[in-house]
């Protein structure tokens, strides 16, 4: 196993040249992206991976190029934050489910400076990014309202530990 449990690598774009419909492609170019809340086990697949595809292509009689363009280090999240959104949640009778996000949010860089916390809210089918995402106004409501809790809640304690998870 190279991953872990919530491990993504995504090909967001492709590009097949040179691009004619009629033209077997000489050249395909990608763009690959591994998340995880674990910087080592990104750095694992992504040697691993292209390990792999230097096997296919020599043994293909192909050449490879791979380009590191960027890389962050993952968001961690506050412990107290999160445990203060899990009680807003269990005060308001709602279901809540503890998840790494491994998307790119705001929180990305708001967790290089302050203790941050996310609250995720059901979309239909689970879709999301996507023209096709929608979310019923019932569990945008429990997530504003969890949202108010937490902070008026986190309002009154004396502070907040930096205790990332």
């Amino acid at each position: 196993k190279l991953g872990e449990e919530f491990s993504v690598g995504t090909v967001g774009k492709i590009t097949a040249l040179p691009g004619a419909v009629n033209v077997i492609p000489g050249r395909c170019e990608f763009l690959l992206e591994f998340r995880d809340s674990d910087e080592a086990v990104m750095e694992r697949l992504a040697v691993e991976f292209q390990r792999r595809l230097q096997t296919v292509c020599d043994g293909g009689g192909l050449r490879m190029k791979m380009e590191h363009l960027s890389s962050h280090v993952p968001g961690k999240m506050n412990r107290q934050i999160q445990e203060e959104i899990a009680k807003a949640s269990e005060r308001q009778g709602l279901p809540y489910l503890r998840m790494p996000s491994g998307a790119f949010h705001d929180s990305l860089w708001l967790t290089q400076r302050f203790p941050s916390g996310m609250i995720f809210v059901p979309s239909v089918d689970g879709i999301s990014h996507s023209p096709r995402e929608y979310t019923k106004q019932e569990d945008l409501e429990n997530g504003v309202n969890v949202l108010l809790e937490t902070v008026l809640s986190l309002d009154e304690k004396e502070g907040i530990e930096d205790e990332p998870v």
